[in-house]
């Protein structure tokens, strides 16, 4: 399973970043394989997931949110071939309505 992070560091006014980075930590102590992308503007979650999930189409892999309910949503709607992706989302966002 290849695992793809799409990161919102602006989240909950930058405190998305301490848990990205206990989240990387995590990953690398287990050895675990993944990319991480960073969010850049509003919207690109959306570019990011639609590269992702075309790219992913040969083998299952995950796709984990770490964001707000607004990244959330457009990773979402930038997916596609759930068959296949995985959807995981780690909530960062001050209201976490999607996490709840």
């Amino acid at each position: 399973m290849q695992y793809y992070f799409i990161v919102n560091l602006t989240s909950r006014t930058g405190k998305a970043r301490k848990i990205w980075m206990e989240v990387e930590g995590e990953l690398k102590r287990q050895g675990i394989a993944y990319e991480a992308y960073m969010t850049e503007y509003e919207g690109h979650g959306r570019e990011l997931a639609d590269a992702l999930c075309t790219r992913a189409l040969s083998r299952k892999s995950c796709l984990v949110v770490v964001g707000g309910d607004g990244t959330a949503n457009e990773v979402i709607n930038g997916m596609h071939h759930f068959e296949e992706i995985l959807f995981g989302y780690i909530p960062t966002g001050s209201g976490n309505d999607l996490g709840r």
